[in-house]
């Protein structure tokens, strides 16, 4: 169920030759705008989570989802085109505040990206990252008062992200050993994003 849904996720982004078209933007090969992806996601989605921790927070979410994100960018062929920076900058901005130039850093970092184009990936992935989540709120798969605690359980079922994040984020990427491993490799533990995506998007 797990990596169906994550295959899910990741298939709608290769069949519009999503990873492609990011690293014709960003001027790098497709094999480094895959190792930044797979950092710049599991990201967003920790960053979303401590939010919705806080009943607000969650509640905030939620009306954006429906007010904003009904996942139709995901089938606009034209969005690397023409995407908004200023839209993925304000989604940047709510999910991670001050936190924000850190979090584009690391993913930088793990990317191989430079610090411009870390940020410019982000602001990419933000928008499609929230349409995804707006149009598994509308089928009924997505319940946005449980995300902090979906992703940030601990254990297996946690969020793992790659080096450096967990710590950035406050601590929702599970041990450190597990932050470790992914540092060492670079990329992010594509099972951890699995495992949440899972859990994220099962139905009850």
């Amino acid at each position: 169920m797990a990596s169906s849904l994550l295959d899910s996720l990741m298939q709608q982004l290769e069949s519009r030759g999503a990873i492609d078209q990011i690293a014709g933007k960003l001027g790098v090969e497709p094999a480094k705008a895959n190792s930044a992806v797979s950092a710049g996601i599991p990201a967003i989605l920790a960053g979303l989570a401590k939010n919705a921790k806080d009943p607000a927070g969650a509640s905030a979410l939620a009306n954006a989802l429906d007010k904003d994100h009904d996942g139709s960018v995901l089938d606009d062929d034209a969005y690397f085109d023409a995407y908004e920076e200023k839209q993925g900058e304000k989604i940047l901005g709510h999910v991670f505040g001050n936190q924000a130039p850190a979090v584009e850093s690391q993913v930088s970092a793990l990317g191989g990206l430079d610090a411009s184009q870390g940020t410019e990936l982000l602001k990419m992935l933000a928008p499609l990252i929230m349409g995804f989540l707006g149009k598994e709120k509308s089928s009924g798969g997505l319940d946005v008062s449980a995300l902090s605690q979906i992703l940030g359980g601990g254990g297996s079922g946690g969020l793992q992200l790659p080096g450096g994040l967990a710590e950035i984020l406050g601590g929702l990427g599970g041990s450190s050993s597990a932050s470790a491993s992914s540092a060492t490799s670079g990329k992010a533990s594509s099972g951890g994003l699995g495992a949440i995506l899972g859990k994220l998007f099962g139905k009850k």
